[in-house]
């Protein structure tokens, strides 16, 4: 992933807006360091905003 989509992806988490950080893993293809940027950002207590992450994340 390139390095201004990983800017994107932070702020988005950071932000809180989960609709824009599924679009942006959906339509990338993720690094480690994207990965970790996620699963460290992403807030548990709205794990359904993640469900459509469902397929990437489980292949």
């Amino acid at each position: 992933m390139k390095w201004e989509t990983k800017g994107q992806l932070a702020k988005a988490l950071n932000n809180g807006n989960n609709k824009k950080v599924c679009d942006i893993i959906l339509s990338n293809e993720m690094d480690m360091q994207a990965w970790d940027m996620f699963v460290f950002g992403m807030d548990l207590n709205k794990s359904d905003d993640y469900m459509s992450l469902y397929d990437k994340l489980f292949p």
